[in-house]
């Protein structure tokens, strides 16, 4: 398995930052790394699949498509603002 492809999955397992541009633009997200085009595909489309025939494990491949779709691009780690208690 190629070593980008690796980075992506790492990636988008946990930087929420990279989560909201991949989110945002994909295409330009995947520009960043050295990427074949199966393997932008997969990313691109979703294709859990695809990923899994490219090297990835079932989990892996799941918990990397899975993490992005988990967030929205408004998604903030600032703590939520305490409520008054009645």
């Amino acid at each position: 398995m190629k070593k980008d492809l690796c980075r992506v999955v790492n990636t988008l397992q946990g930087d929420v930052s990279a989560i909201s541009e991949y989110l945002a633009n994909p295409e330009i997200f995947l520009s960043k790394y050295d990427l074949d085009e199966r393997e932008k595909k997969a990313f691109i489309d979703k294709d859990i699949d695809a990923l899994i025939t490219l090297g990835l494990d079932q989990e892996l491949a799941t918990n990397a498509m899975s993490s992005p779709w988990a967030h929205s691009q408004r998604c903030t780690s600032r703590p939520m603002p305490k409520q008054p208690r009645p």
